[in-house]
């Protein structure tokens, strides 16, 4: 059993690397990419929990449990008919609703804002 700790720590460093890449190369794309502004209109809004540890701290006296939560935007673009879908921050579009209409921009994948 402790020969096996080594193996699963090389796995785990390996996926945080792997994450980290992909996020640098998006990250790197998106910043090639013209910044677009388009005026939009919220299609459909969907969301998914990610994330979600439970357990026992402190010697099975204390409970917890945490959910993050994803959510994704499809907007129509006018006048092309286009859609486009992002993950946004729910925090900072708390009162967003499918039907809404307003200004998009973004950047490659990256939303900036809606307005």
């Amino acid at each position: 059993m402790l020969t096996l700790w080594p193996i699963g720590l090389l796995a785990i460093t390996g996926v945080v690397i792997a994450i980290s890449v992909t996020n640098v190369v998006r990250s790197a794309q998106n910043d090639t990419q013209p910044i677009t502004s388009a005026e939009a209109r919220v299609a459909q809004i969907s969301g998914r929990n990610t994330n979600m540890l439970t357990g026992l701290l402190g010697g099975g006296n204390s409970y917890f449990h945490s959910v993050s939560r994803e959510y994704y935007v499809t907007f129509d673009l006018s006048p092309e008919g286009k859609s486009v879908k992002f993950t946004i921050p729910i925090v900072e579009y708390p009162d967003i609703e499918k039907g809404d209409t307003g200004t998009l921009t973004f950047q490659g994948t990256r939303l900036i804002s809606f307005e």
